[in-house]
């Protein structure tokens, strides 16, 4: 029986969470599971938040998409190797990524990166932006984790428990689009991006807008506070 992605990623969570990290080293040297071999080999960690333009600096990195992994993965994963590697990620204006995550939801995905059945099949039965917002507002904390990665919140991939962020480096997108910029001896251009929408996305209005700060609260509250510029 072949496992649904959504089925695989949380089997792969639980056992990152629960086993021993001298198993967890084995079977990454193994299986290429919890961390995978390319990360490693990178001498880097990116922490891929969803539609924050990831793909592009994933295949740099890496030479292909390896998932959509927390901070708190890689760290419950090898404590040693999440502490001693240089980490980042891409944050985005919470607004913005919201709407591009509707967006590709509603249209099945790209043309790379089809869009799980899941989340498309939630954005259709909402019917616009504002309901999915308000629908997603109104769930308790267990319903908001089994949440698509499109539309969980992006301080749920670079923050602990706390709310305080993990990664040693985090860059607004709006900083590093169409420019390269340097992180663990890696250049990584973003000059041309992968998977980014070729279509003309829904606008928000000051309705959503109010209802995505409720959604939202600890991502625009990062928004307004990030302010690394990449070397």
């Amino acid at each position: 029986m072949r496992l649904s992605p959504e089925l695989r990623t949380r089997l792969i969570e639980g056992y990152t969470a629960h086993a021993p990290v001298a198993l967890k080293r084995f079977t990454s040297a193994q299986v290429g599971l919890p961390i995978r071999p390319e990360v490693r080999r990178a001498g880097v960690i990116f922490i891929h938040v969803p539609k924050n333009a990831g793909t592009t600096i994933a295949k740099q990195l890496y030479g292909r998409h390896i998932g959509h992994r927390t901070a708190r993965f890689y760290r419950d994963a090898d404590p040693t190797f999440f502490q001693k590697t240089p980490s980042f990620a891409l944050l985005r204006d919470p607004v913005e990524r919201f709407v591009s995550a509707y967006d590709f939801a509603a249209r099945g995905g790209s043309p790379s990166v089809p869009a799980s059945a899941q989340v498309t099949e939630f954005v259709r039965t909402c019917g616009s932006m504002a309901l999915c917002a308000e629908r997603i507002l109104h769930m308790d904390e267990s319903a908001r984790a089994r949440l698509d990665f499109v539309l969980r919140r992006q301080s749920d991939f670079i923050c602990d428990a706390q709310g305080e962020i993990m990664v040693d480096h985090l860059f607004r997108l709006d900083d590093v689009a169409g420019r390269e910029f340097q992180v663990g001896g890696h250049v990584i251009t973003m000059k041309q991006r992968e998977n980014a929408a070729t279509q003309d996305k829904q606008s928000a209005d000051a309705h959503l807008v109010e209802l995505l700060a409720q959604v939202y609260p600890r991502d625009f509250a990062l928004w307004a506070n990030a302010g690394e510029v990449a070397p």
